[in-house]
């Protein structure tokens, strides 16, 4: 009878464990649901893991690939120094990138009449070799007192700035050489009063005329006696000019 009672006080203790722990944890069936949502949140924790580790991936190859591009733009515009083989022997041309810019310029030593000049042109030959020059381009200026670089109103608003860029690239090389030059308009302007109206029928025995224009092409010809500068857009008419001024100084 003492035996009995002690069995069911065990089984009722035992009772008591069993519930509480049901209650705590809910069961089998919420432990396993417990367990699921752990594991769905590591796998998602996993999967945005990955996916940031893929972002920066990519995010990696495309600033290696900026920087590969950036590096083969450097190697195209070969920066440094180097030699060209010019029309009266070897120049040198040191091409290099202007601080806080994206400008690459290219710097010509040269010899004019006698004094070691460095020129800084905006193209190197080879950059050049495809503008069509035809006629005595430089024969026509080399023997003038004074050359006006004459120009339409049209191309000021075309090319804005850049149309004073494109006659101060030849117009340093004429200056060098003792040649004086003038800005101009065909067509007298109030707003540039400074601009005299010249155009290539003005050319005299003395005074010579650059004529600078949008055109189908990139090239350099005399027409009486006017020296003719054309490019079909912006970027063309700087090749063009520069072309003139690898002329003027015999590299080409």
């Amino acid at each position: 009878m003492g035996k009995g009672i002690w069995f069911w006080v065990v089984v009722l203790v035992l009772v008591v464990f069993v519930l509480a722990g049901i209650m705590k944890y809910g069961g089998p069936e919420k432990i396993e649901n417990k367990s699921v949502e752990t594991s769905g949140e590591e796998i998602k924790q996993g999967i945005q893991d990955s996916g940031e580790e893929l972002g920066k991936g990519v995010e990696e190859k495309v600033v290696d690939e900026k920087e590969d591009e950036a590096e083969e733009e450097k190697q195209r515009k070969g920066e440094g120094v180097y030699y060209y083989d010019g029309k009266n022997g070897e120049v040198k041309i040191e091409v290099k990138g202007q601080p806080g810019t994206s400008l690459i310029m290219s710097y010509v030593y040269a010899d004019v009449d006698g004094k070691n000049v460095v020129f800084p042109l905006r193209y190197y030959p080879d950059d050049v070799e495809d503008v069509d020059v035809s006629g005595d381009v430089v024969g026509v200026l080399d023997d003038k007192e004074s050359v006006y670089v004459t120009r339409d109103l049209s191309l000021i608003k075309s090319v804005g700035g850049y149309a004073n860029i494109a006659a101060m690239e030849f117009s340093k090389v004429l200056i060098q050489k003792g040649i004086e030059t003038y800005p101009a308009l065909t067509v007298k302007n109030e707003d540039y009063p400074i601009y005299e109206a010249v155009e290539c029928g003005d050319v005299s025995g003395d005074v010579g005329v650059v004529y600078m224009k949008l055109g189908d092409d990139e090239r350099v010809y005399v027409e009486d006696g006017c020296v003719i500068v054309e490019g079909r857009d912006r970027d063309g008419l700087l090749m063009s000019v520069d072309r003139l001024a690898y002329a003027l100084l015999g590299v080409m």
